[in-house]
């Protein structure tokens, strides 16, 4: 009978065993998920604050970056209600809703500037410029971007694209000119030059502007083939009267005194 009894109890304490350790992974596994949740979101709200900057930077407008801060907005709203307990998620929300309050208020970035400083950071911001255009798209296929405001955010993509590599291409040629280097300098002003001329975009200041930078290459070419052609200062010797024949005979007359 005894025995009986210790064995039905060594199934119950097994059972309970058995239920614990399940109720525990369950758990583990919730707080994993969580956890791995909110990682994602920590690295989406990094990449748009990336992407964030880069309009801050160069876009005068302020649509793209409101639209950008609305969705991270969105993202920490996200993050509170999978850790609601976590007072520094809340207080992040908030500070980021205010952000986006500020944001919405200006209409104008006044420290955008399209002139960057060389090629790599022109090729960062389209790389970035790129990210933001793959978020409209899936915005739309979502149904969350109608598609005018697609089209309207996709058309102000393009005309930035093309100001910052005009404008940056020309700041680098000022900036080799004052140098004192005009290959350099002929170079960006033709790749800006190129910009205008592939681009499938039509605005009335277009032809202007490569007539402009077609005369600007003209003048830094004149510029640089006149100073290959000034004499060299520390050159003191007087031009010579002889002909190259004349040279040849005098060479061949030393050489026979020689020999």
């Amino acid at each position: 009978m005894m025995y009986w009894i210790g064995l039905g109890f060594l199934g119950i304490v097994f059972i309970a065993a058995i239920i614990f350790s399940s109720i525990a992974y369950k758990r583990q596994q919730a707080l994993y998920l969580k956890r791995s949740q909110i990682r994602q979101h920590k690295r989406t709200l990094e990449e748009l604050n990336e992407l964030q900057h880069t309009l801050l930077r160069v876009d005068p407008e302020m649509e793209l970056v409101q639209l950008i801060q609305m969705k991270a907005v969105q993202i920490h709203q996200k993050i509170t209600q999978i850790d609601p307990g976590a007072t520094v998620y809340a207080d992040e929300l908030k500070n980021q809703s205010e952000r986006l309050k500020q944001y919405q208020e200006k209409k104008k970035n006044p420290d955008a500037n399209y002139a960057l400083n060389n090629d790599n950071d022109i090729e960062i911001t389209n790389l970035h410029l790129n990210g933001i255009f793959k978020m409209l798209v899936k915005a739309k296929k979502s149904g969350n971007l109608p598609e005018g405001r697609f089209k309207h955010f996709a058309g102000h993509l393009q005309n930035l694209k093309l100001n910052i590599e005009v404008s940056s291409h020309r700041h680098q040629a000022e900036r080799y000119l004052a140098e004192n280097d005009r290959v350099m300098a002929q170079t960006h002003l033709k790749l800006a030059r190129e910009a205008l001329r592939s681009t499938k975009l039509d605005f009335p200041e277009k032809a202007e502007q490569i007539r402009e930078l077609t005369t600007n290459i003209k003048q830094v070419m004149a510029g640089y083939i006149g100073e290959q052609n000034k004499p060299k200062s520390n050159d003191t010797t007087a031009p010579s009267n002889t002909t190259p024949a004349q040279e040849k005979v005098a060479e061949t007359e030393g050489l026979k005194k020689k020999f």
